[in-house]
């Protein structure tokens, strides 16, 4: 059924979202980070993302979207604004393989694999072999330099939403 309890059809009904069967729920928005034409979701944890890999593959999890808009702003941080665009797009692929290394070195200890386990080893197994962890992390930050420009400015979970999220009414 495509249709939510009053009736709604969720595709086609001019105001589908903007009811609820939910009542004396409260919305709060700490950083402005609210603009014209979003869409509010409510939060159903990172258990109900991870517990459907086999629909939804291996989504970022909040700690996720928490480590990559850390390692932007490190990123950012660096000085590059004499650099030519392909420079900027080499200093991003650096910094991104080699915190993606430091994570998954992360990972392995915790998890009680081998501490011994050097950067150039794992390096040589990128990117099979990867913990569901820093592959997650892995899809929350962008390929190259002008996305990490995109990212940084607007955060990395905000960011990561497809770009069709928003759609006019019918």
């Amino acid at each position: 059924i495509r249709e939510n309890g009053g009736g709604i059809h969720r595709s086609t009904h001019p105001t589908a979202g903007s009811s609820s069967q939910y009542h004396n729920i409260r919305f709060a928005s700490y950083d402005d980070g609210i603009y014209a034409g979003d869409e509010l979701f409510v939060e159903y944890g990172d258990h109900w993302f991870s517990g459907r890999t086999d629909s939804f593959g291996l989504l970022p999890l909040s700690e996720d979207f928490e480590i990559a808009d850390a390692m932007l702003k490190i990123f950012f941080e660096t000085k590059y604004n004499d650099m030519t665009v392909e420079e900027k797009d080499e200093l991003w692929h650096e910094h991104l393989q080699t915190s993606l290394i430091q994570r998954e070195q992360e990972v392995r200890r915790q998890e009680g694999g081998d501490n011994n386990e050097t950067e150039i080893e794992i390096l040589q197994e990128l990117p099979q072999n990867l913990s569901d962890a820093t592959i997650r992390l892995q899809s929350a930050l962008p390929s190259d330099f002008k996305g990490s420009v995109s990212y940084h400015k607007r955060g990395t979970g905000r960011a990561s939403v497809p770009g069709n999220a928003i759609r006019p009414l019918p």
